[in-house]
């Protein structure tokens, strides 16, 4: 038999075989070089560390087409990545951190790349394990818009972390609608969207953590405005003064800032990319922003060299 993963042959050394949660046969040493934790076939995300992974080499050989791991294993083809929940012990006290459904993630981005007719499998295995995930990463809603809604949808009640690209008008009321969300990054939003943000619903907070990248001006100030008292880190694609073509390019940005309300802010930071950046430009723009925003830490991603956060 050989590794799944690097299709070298087992054996009772480095490449000892092991059953990873999802039912995947790979080698020790492939799972040692998993730095993101996760199946090496899959993309399951694993619970176990790689130095202690599950199964032995009978176990392993004796796994067959028949066996409820295998038939819970995904498709060799799929890229989806979702945790697996810690198995229960009887022994555990009720609420006991370790049994529960408190940490799933979904990394979506490769699959809603594709189109509607393509990756329904993985697609439905997704919105399958939807509800309860915490954060999704790298959902662009314009391949496949109907699926990409669904999956917001379902993931609404309990998501607290969000990425998402290229969304349409019915995508940002199912996020702005969120109550738990408190870290969104969103980037691509067309200009016919130019329009302002409602009130937050009943039993939203607000967000802590925003990322906007290539937003309309009108939907950007509305935004800032209605997480103004909740925000404490802005990340903004922003340009310096140039031709006044937003958001490439602002010659007042501090006073779109100051009319943010952003009283819990602590932390801003301006990325250049595509956008104008003169050097001189910018640290007079960085000055006028400091001098609405006296108590921020204010950065430029470029001059600063400030490493790029997600959610």
């Amino acid at each position: 038999m050989d590794c799944d993963s690097c299709l070298e042959d087992y054996d009772q050394a480095e490449r000892v075989p092991k059953i990873v949660p999802c039912g995947h046969t790979v080698c020790l040493r492939c799972l040692r070089q998993s730095a993101r934790r996760q199946c090496p076939t899959c993309c399951r995300r694993r619970v176990e560390s790689p130095s202690r992974p599950t199964g032995n080499f009978g176990s392993a050989t004796s796994t067959g087409a028949g066996s409820p791991l295998a038939a819970a294993s995904p498709p060799a083809e799929s890229t989806f990545n979702f945790a697996s929940p810690p198995t229960t012990s009887a022994s555990c006290p009720p609420r006991c951190p370790h049994c529960a459904r408190s940490v799933w993630e979904m990394d979506v981005e490769v699959v809603s790349m594709y189109g509607p007719m393509a990756r329904q499998r993985d697609k439905a295995a997704l919105l399958a394990e939807a509800p309860g995930v915490t954060r999704v990463a790298g959902l662009f809603c314009d391949k496949d818009p109907v699926w990409s809604l669904q999956l917001l949808q379902r993931v609404a009640p309990t998501l607290e972390r969000l990425s998402v690209g290229n969304p349409s008008e019915a995508h940002l009321r199912v996020v702005h609608a969120m109550p738990r969300l408190r870290r969104l990054a969103v980037f691509g939003v067309a200009a016919a969207l130019d329009a302002e943000a409602p009130a937050l619903p009943p039993g939203h907070d607000g967000l802590h953590w925003l990322g906007v990248w290539d937003m309309p001006l009108a939907m950007t100030q509305s935004l800032l405005r209605v997480h103004g008292g909740s925000l404490e880190e802005l990340e903004l694609l922003v340009g310096t003064a140039d031709d006044d073509k937003w958001p490439y390019s602002c010659r007042d940005l501090h006073s779109l800032l100051e009319r943010g309300g952003l009283r819990a802010l602590r932390r801003l930071v301006l990325w250049r990319c595509r956008c104008s950046h003169e050097l001189a430009a910018c640290t007079e723009q960085l000055a006028e922003v400091r001098r609405v925003l006296p108590r921020v830490e204010v950065l430029c991603g470029k001059c600063d060299h400030v490493h790029l956060e997600w959610v």
